[in-house]
């Protein structure tokens, strides 16, 4: 507030007396209220202002101040809200006030800096809580992929026993073949060939199953001329790689016409295949899971013909998880049918099929089959409601009449 004389020495001041009237009396003076212009004491009775800053007493004639302006701060209620600094000190005010101006600018602008900055620590903040929450989920995919690659070692490393006890088994029974010298090469291929079927599909005893056969064998070819034991030989080393290569084929798949895009990559073909396998499976209803899949991948060499698809060879973990898909692929050919577009009759874009791996020989076998059964429809009525036709698994395939089931009248 604006300090006056009066303030300070509580006493009162008389309107109109004269500015510059000094207190002659030396008893009221004090060592250092000389007027900061004038040198001069300030009487308690002049009217006389105090600096804020410099703490020095000025006479308001000395300073320019009206009295009018000097009686309004000397008023109580106006002098508590008024400050009052001297000509000289102000000039330095003004110089702090634009420091003091700068000083706030700047301290805004940091201010605003700042809250621009936490926001940002914030954004920087949730960005890391999403990357912590998605590497834990990664971490968990990745123990789950392991936990399923771990699964499938102990699914292979079961299945290579199997085939190693098979492979075993197989030598036991050609050295058995070797030792008893049968009589005619042909005796003995389809002897141990038709010894080998029945064990699997009967789920027989392998040794058992053959010796029985081949001492029927013995007494049958005991009137015949021995062969050459090396013929023998050699006949008995290719029917074992015959049945080998259908054994590693018996859990196998074959799907044609699936389409393939040249712009991928091998292993992202593989993943697409996969995809759409799994996809013709919940068509189908069958009970396969993806760890199910062991193996997949096109085969042959890549064509550049657009139009031509590499077939897909699929490995699945087991013969009954085979199995319980072929029963099922009737849904898998009503779904194409149902979905199949006029512009792909027109374009006579081929259905997807999906069949088994069979060998050579297998297919060889088929062939001769599918004439055969070519020969007894040809023989039938052109009314009748049956018809001849290839079934079985490529080690058990036969020909049987079937009864043909009327078109729905409702499909378009």
């Amino acid at each position: 507030m604006a300090t006056t004389r009066q303030s300070k020495s509580k006493h009162s001041v008389s309107a109109g007396k004269n500015t510059d009237d000094l207190d002659a009396s030396a008893n009221n003076q004090k060592p250092g209220d000389e007027c900061g212009t004038c040198s001069v004491v300030v009487g308690a009775n002049n009217k006389a202002l105090s600096c804020e800053i410099c703490d020095k007493w000025y006479h308001i004639k000395c300073e320019s101040i009206p009295e009018s302006v000097y009686n309004f701060m000397v008023h109580d209620k106006a002098g508590k809200q008024l400050i009052w600094h001297c000509s000289y000190c102000q000039r330095g005010c003004v110089k702090v006030y634009k420091h003091m101006k700068i000083i706030v600018a700047d301290q805004l602008e940091l201010e605003t800096k700042q809250n621009v900055l936490q926001e940002e620590i914030k954004t920087v903040r949730e960005c890391i809580t999403q990357e912590i929450g998605a590497m834990k989920d990664i971490e968990a995919r990745v123990g789950s992929m392991e936990a399923m690659l771990a699964d499938k070692n102990e699914k292979i490393d079961k299945m290579w026993k199997v085939e190693d006890t098979f492979k075993d088994q197989i030598l036991a029974v050609t050295q058995q073949f070797m030792e008893e010298n049968l009589s005619n090469s042909q005796d003995i291929k389809q002897t141990f060939s038709n010894a080998v079927k029945e064990a699997i599909d009967g789920n027989k005893d392998l040794n058992m199953m053959v010796k029985s056969k081949v001492d029927e064998a013995l007494d049958q070819a005991q009137a015949k001329p021995r062969p050459d034991s090396h013929e023998t030989r050699q006949v008995i080393r290719q029917q074992v790689f015959y049945l080998r290569k259908e054994e590693e084929r018996r859990n196998n798949l074959i799907i044609h016409n699936l389409q393939e895009t040249a712009e991928l990559t091998p292993e992202e073909t593989r993943k697409q295949d996969i995809t759409t396998f799994m996809q013709i499976v919940n068509i189908c209803g069958a009970p396969i899971q993806e760890q199910d899949v062991l193996d997949c991948r096109r085969l042959g060499q890549t064509v550049s013909d657009k139009n031509k698809h590499r077939p897909v060879l699929i490995k699945l973990v087991s013969e009954e998880k085979k199995r319980n898909l072929f029963v099922r692929l009737g849904a898998w050919r009503k779904y194409q049918q149902e979905h199949r577009g006029p512009e792909d009759i027109t374009a006579g874009k081929p259905l997807i099929n999906i069949d088994h791996d069979m060998t050579q020989e297998q297919r060889k076998d088929r062939r001769s089959l599918v004439e055969e059964a070519k020969n007894l429809n040809a023989k039938l009525p052109v009314d009748v409601k049956t018809r001849w036709t290839v079934r079985g698994p490529p080690w058990n395939m036969r020909v049987l009449k079937v009864i043909l089931v009327p078109p729905n009248p409702n499909h378009q």
